[in-house]
């Protein structure tokens, strides 16, 4: 790695990185999709109106995972992402609602403490 470049990779490139400058090819999040979702676990459900949720556990459980979607002519948007987590009588929780990826979910399950859903998210 120099001052103005690292080297990237990918699971199953066989060792083989390249030269990466993020100045000139700036590195993009992985949008959050309902079938990614849907390989997870996630159980999509109607919510309200136009808006529909893809749940993993349940706000009664120890742990709710919920991202709200909106139907919109061109498909699918997502509202926001809301990960709670309950434990011996407290609770953490985040709340996203911009910059809609699959690591900011993963950020938001790490931040109340469900790195193992994190860490186990599959593309």
């Amino acid at each position: 790695m120099g001052d103005d470049y690292a080297y990237a990779t990918f699971e199953g490139n066989k060792g083989d990185p390249w030269e990466f400058d993020d100045k000139d090819d700036q590195p993009e999040g992985i949008p959050l999709t309902k079938e990614m979702l849907d390989a997870n676990g996630f159980r999509y459900e109607k919510d309200y109106g136009p808006f529909y949720r893809s749940i993993l556990g349940s706000y009664s459980s120890e742990y709710c995972v919920c991202v709200e979607w909106r139907e919109i002519s061109e498909g699918r948007k997502i509202c926001y992402i809301d990960c709670v987590k309950r434990e011996d009588g407290r609770g953490s929780s985040a709340t996203i609602r911009g910059e809609l990826y699959v690591h900011t979910l993963q950020q938001a399950l790490r931040l109340v403490g469900l790195s193992e859903i994190a860490d186990n998210f599959k593309l």
